[in-house]
């Protein structure tokens, strides 16, 4: 066995929602809350980054309504990598000295484990086509986990928690290295990255969703940029941002887009107003 961090994206449920029990939920959420013993659940990788839930479907509601992480232990199916000659089980993406098992045909292995990996290096190196796997083989059309109406307090918890592409960006962007500047240091640094538009969405989407107190003088420089090529995906970003902020000089800036030359940032200005209570 080997015990790796990593993290996940997604958390399938094996239970119907038909067991949902609020009183498990309000006592994991008190758990949560005191610190003392903080609660695990336990789940199976599928593929990448989605598991299946085991075991820790109330403890993952009561995360969700704290709009907390939730530690999972994952059990990850080993996998061969590497060269004929220098074979190893992995458990992750890539090939890891430190986590990885060399593979050694002569060590002692169940017989059954032995034949999987067997078959899957023959697999591998012998040439033959393999036919696609059948994917939903059996499965019921109408899921069980959506014969409940969940409360606006789970619904609302997506919002706190990050998308797969805000995930990536995280992987692929350095955040840190804007921890200590300031909202107009970051614009610059922005355009020296080399997707601009990338960085500069994936920074928007996780200063909004940490409520970084940068966020809102970061959006208005975005908002100030020339209406032309890329710049036209930053504005749009920030524009749909900014309507998080209900105020007077919010406002005055959507007006000047409503009323700008450029339909395409006119039309999203617009909505602001259908956005207000």
């Amino acid at each position: 066995m080997k015990c790796v961090e990593l993290d996940g994206v997604f958390l399938y449920p094996t239970q119907s929602c038909e067991r949902y029990d609020e009183s498990r939920v309000n006592y994991y959420m008190e758990l949560f809350s005191n610190g003392d013993h903080k609660p695990r659940a336990v789940a199976y990788n599928a593929m990448g980054g989605m598991s299946a839930l085991l075991d820790g479907h109330h403890k993952a509601c009561a995360a969700a309504r704290l709009h907390a992480p939730l530690d999972t232990i994952l059990i990850a199916k080993g996998h061969l990598a590497g060269a004929r000659e220098n074979m190893h089980i992995c458990f992750g993406y890539e090939m890891d000295p430190k986590h990885d098992i060399p593979f050694d045909r002569t060590i002692t292995m169940p017989s059954k484990l032995y034949k999987q990996y067997s078959e899957q290096l023959e697999r591998a190196f012998g040439g033959k086509k393999q036919s696609p796997p059948v994917l939903y083989k059996g499965l019921p059309v109408e899921s069980r986990f959506s014969k409940r109406d969940w409360e606006e307090c789970y619904t609302e918890s997506a919002y706190y928690y990050l998308y797969a592409y805000q995930l990536a960006a995280e992987k692929v962007f350095d955040f840190n290295a804007v921890e200590g500047m300031s909202a107009k240091e970051i614009y610059d640094y922005a355009f020296r990255q080399e997707d601009t538009v990338y960085f500069a969405q994936a920074l928007m989407s996780r200063f909004v969703r940490t409520k970084d107190k940068r966020t809102r003088e970061l959006l208005k420089e975005f908002t100030r940029l020339p209406f032309s090529g890329d710049s036209k995906q930053i504005i749009a970003a920030s524009l749909r941002y900014m309507m998080n902020f209900k105020d007077e000089e919010t406002e005055k800036i959507f007006i000047d887009f409503a009323v700008c030359d450029d339909d395409y940032l006119a039309n999203i200005a617009k909505d602001y107003w259908e956005d207000v209570e």
